[in-house]
């Protein structure tokens, strides 16, 4: 049966961001095929590199055989002070290591066939998107994984706080992914400006997450109830994984539908904490 469409309209341009609405469909960049295979074959080699580039860290803007790199548009925080900067001397195993810790648990909670079959993937406070992409590259291409619907939440993404970069960010990661879906049609993808803005579409349209990534996501989490909205946005079994500054990770299972004790249907698996560069 054909997955079902959503009167939403597709961010276009510059000109709508005043029109933002939530759940709209994020409209894709063009990423050849032979871009994407230039990149990977990159990646992981002695000359892949991260840089700090107007205040992001970044993929570097041409790759070491001299071409464009087509994912320099990625970003992630550049705050050298931060306990999760992927740049800093005892910081820079931070992110590699939370990348393992979402596949580990990611593995636990999911058959193989739930993988192949398609998932259903939330970010909150995705912003510009790179950890996001590391981690959705481990899964399509490592652990066998179809991509059913791809849901980010950032205020960067339209209305009065809108941030170009961001956007472009977004636009390329459904370019970098426009071949993934399942058997009812093309992966989609959907932005949203706040957590309660998910939430109240989730409840409307029923597509609660299998995968809640809070990768750093501290402004989003800000004024809400986090143990609400995560039982809100993930479906039963789903797993929520969660990168805390200071640095600290965490793996939570959505155990149970209508759970009405104090846990909300949410236990924790793991939690680690960092201390000066050490776990």
């Amino acid at each position: 049966m054909p997955r079902e469409t959503h009167p939403v309209s597709s961010a276009t341009s510059e000109e709508d961001e005043d029109s933002f609405r939530n759940g709209v469909v994020v409209q894709a960049s063009h990423v050849s095929e032979r871009a994407r295979r230039r990149v990977r074959s990159w990646i992981g080699s002695s000359r892949w590199h991260f840089e700090r580039r107007n205040g992001y860290v970044r993929p570097p803007r041409c790759l070491p055989c001299g071409r464009e790199c087509v994912i320099a548009a990625f970003g992630e925080c550049g705050d050298r002070k931060c306990g999760n900067y992927r740049l800093g001397e005892k910081t820079a195993h931070v992110r590699p290591t939370f990348l393992d810790f979402c596949i580990k648990h990611i593995r636990a909670a999911f058959t193989p066939a739930i993988l192949k079959a398609g998932i259903v993937y939330c970010s909150l406070g995705s912003g510009q998107l790179l950890f996001d992409w590391e981690l959705l590259e481990r899964l399509t291409l490592e652990e066998n994984t179809r991509l059913r619907a791809v849901y980010l939440i950032d205020k960067d993404y339209g209305g009065t706080k809108r941030r170009g970069s961001a956007v472009r960010a977004q636009q390329l990661l459904a370019g970098w992914y426009a071949d993934q879906g399942d058997q009812n049609g093309p992966c989609e993808f959907r932005g949203f400006l706040s957590a309660a803005d998910f939430q109240a579409w989730v409840l409307h349209n029923g597509e609660a997450a299998h995968v809640l990534l809070d990768c750093d996501a501290v402004g989003a989490r800000k004024k809400m109830d986090v143990s609400s909205f995560r039982c809100a946005s993930m479906r039963s079994g789903g797993v929520c994984l969660v990168l805390s500054n200071p640095a600290k990770r965490t793996a939570i299972l959505k155990h149970r539908v209508g759970a009405v004790d104090t846990d909300m249907g949410l236990t924790v698996l793991e939690q680690e904490v960092y201390r000066r560069g050490e776990r």
